[in-house]
């Protein structure tokens, strides 16, 4: 997670164009808290470098600033040390639950374009990467996954997959793909984040690492499908459970 005084680390996502609108910020930002580039007490970079980093006047990032806030994900904290930080993100949460329950196409709409776009990134990336893009994705991988956090396991989940698009080598593809994780929502307190689904995604993260090192295109996208198909079951599964 990138701490309160360097956002060098932070994974912001690409864009085909240049973003000019108050809404396209929210939309932005809003994806990367969802995906987990950005977790609740991270603070985000002061305005004036912020804006920069988004391409975007000052205005039109507190504007945005402003609707990120009244949805929940963000908070204002003042004094010494203060700023813009993610907030605790359970009611943001719960209405997101509620708009998925409410219409059960979403979601599948959601995973059906998260497979056809990093289903087709796993392959590129099998007959692309370079020795440099492996071993930053085994560094990533390399963690016992039985002492997983659900914080540090939504920063890997969200690194591994911004990394296998970088090899990949497809700038649109990429912005597609941070596009459609950033419509699907799992905070290190949902269910989707217990300890048995950490290891199971893990798991399913190395196999398509190993399908990517051994470059293999064909087999890369089949363990991706498999990893998505997962992901679709559990988050189901939440839903369903929430509105009991």
């Amino acid at each position: 997670m990138p701490d309160s005084g360097d956002s060098s680390t932070l994974q912001w996502t690409p864009s085909i164009q240049v973003r000019t609108s108050a809404e396209d910020v929210y939309v932005r930002l809003r994806a990367m808290i969802r995906a987990g580039s950005l977790s609740p007490g991270d603070r985000l970079p002061p305005e004036r470098e912020l804006s920069d980093m988004l391409a975007v006047s000052r205005s039109t990032l507190r504007e945005g600033l402003s609707v990120l806030r009244s949805e929940g994900y963000a908070e204002v904290r003042r004094g010494v040390g203060g700023g813009t930080f993610v907030a605790d993100l359970e009611h943001a949460y719960a209405r997101w639950l509620a708009a998925m329950a409410d219409d059960n196409s979403l979601l599948r709409e959601i995973i059906d374009l998260r497979t056809a776009v990093e289903c087709q990134i796993a392959r590129l990336a099998a007959e692309r990467r370079d020795g440099d893009q492996l071993a930053s994705m085994r560094t990533t991988l390399d963690v016992n996954e039985l002492t997983l956090t659900a914080p540090a396991f939504r920063e890997i989940d969200s690194r591994f997959h911004g990394q296998l698009a970088n090899a990949a080598g497809s700038i649109r593809l990429t912005s597609l793909m941070h596009s459609a994780r950033g419509e699907l929502f799992t905070p290190a307190s949902s269910p989707l984040t217990s300890s048995p689904m950490i290891r199971r995604s893990h798991g399913e993260h190395v196999r398509i690492f190993e399908a990517v090192e051994s470059g293999d295109p064909a087999l890369a996208s089949t363990m991706m499908r498999e990893h998505l198909r997962s992901t679709f079951d559990d988050v189901a599964t939440a839903i369903v459970e929430r509105a009991r």
